[in-house]
């Protein structure tokens, strides 16, 4: 296989692909190597330490996957036992200047972790009893908002099974233990084409929806992606509505959209994706200027793409965009700060 180097940022960029090539990034290049983990999904943390949730526990390796600094299985029970609660797994840390949490959902449970990986406590939960049950993707956006003393405030957003978007804010008091629903609101949309919504926050207390839906124009069947924006604080009154683009789909639906926001909440990146097509698309949206600057087919992820993420890594000021194929996964580095923004494209092959 060959080695491809970059600066130190690429030991970041495909541990969302573990559970499925089994890819080690170190800062000397990219391998394959087997670590025997089923249903996995990692995490680099803001301390260099690699945060992987699997079928049967969590493991805590340093930067370099040399040693094994934290192992927990959980009593023997597998905490990922199958597909579904896999595809109802999240992590995110809390990147506040405190104690900056991990914290992963698992389907009905949320685990909490410090920094450094180490297990603090669970709780149950009952967020994901009306996720939407006939789509092709299932897919949530879950978000860390603010803390307050030792509550930390989390959102999370999908298409339900009614389709509308559904918002929940939930907070966890991590002295006591516990977490509680602080708000839960739902918006109608009408003939949604999107699965997922790609949500992120900005101006500190703003939150804004990515998502389409179906309009007929001229007779054709078309797709609007959408930007809808909600105040937080106002118990996520709706503040505006804006149809950025139309999109020709014919009578598809069932869009996978993710999306990505720098450090400083102004810039975000929107991917999304159909199942037929396998047509990988992407915008990058300023939120200063309140616009988006392209729609953008890379050409490495283009045709043929099973899988996508994308990543911010704010101290090069990139995003990075992994696409899977069956043989080979595309890295696309682009631009925070430049007009030009694909500043690189590099195909790594899988091997046998």
């Amino acid at each position: 296989m060959k080695n491809i180097y970059f600066n130190n940022y690429i030991k970041l960029i495909l541990f969302i692909f573990i559970n499925l090539n089994q890819i080690i990034i170190t800062e000397e290049g990219i391998f394959l190597k087997s670590i025997n983990l089923d249903y996995t999904h990692a995490l680099a943390l803001i301390n260099g330490n690699i945060f992987i949730i699997h079928k049967d526990g969590v493991a805590v390796y340093n930067y370099n996957f040399t040693i094994i600094l934290y192992s927990y299985n959980f009593d023997g029970y597998p905490i990922i036992p199958s597909e579904k609660e896999n595809n109802f797994t999240s992590i995110i840390q809390c990147d506040d200047d405190i104690n900056q949490y991990v914290v992963a959902i698992i389907e009905n449970v949320i685990y909490i972790f410090s920094s450094r990986g180490q297990y603090l406590f669970k709780v149950q939960n009952t967020f994901f009893s009306d996720f939407i049950t006939n789509s092709v993707y299932t897919y949530y956006s879950f978000l860390y908002y603010k803390y307050s003393g030792t509550v930390y405030y989390f959102i999370i957003a999908y298409v339900n099974n009614n389709s509308e978007i559904q918002i929940i804010e939930f907070k966890i008091d991590m002295n006591n233990k516990n977490y509680e629903i602080k708000n839960e609101t739902f918006f109608d949309v009408n003939d949604f084409t999107s699965d997922s919504i790609g949500a992120q926050i900005f101006n500190s207390n703003n939150l804004a929806c990515f998502y389409t839906k179906k309009v007929i124009i001229d007779g054709s069947t078309n797709s609007i992606f959408i930007l809808s924006l909600f105040d937080i604080e106002r118990n996520f009154e709706k503040i505006d509505e804006t149809s950025l683009f139309t999109y020709s789909i014919g009578n598809r639906d069932n869009f996978l959209i993710k999306s990505v926001i720098n450090k400083n909440k102004r810039k975000a990146i929107i991917t999304f994706i159909h199942p037929l097509q396998r047509q990988l698309t992407y915008i990058d949206f300023d939120f200063d200027l309140f616009q988006f600057s392209n729609i953008n087919y890379p050409a490495d992820c283009n045709t043929g793409t099973k899988f996508l993420n994308i990543n911010y890594f704010g101290y090069i000021n990139n995003f990075i965009l992994s696409c899977k194929f069956e043989e080979s996964i595309s890295i696309v580095k682009i631009s925070d700060n430049s007009d030009q923004l694909i500043i690189s494209n590099d195909r790594i092959n899988l091997g046998n």
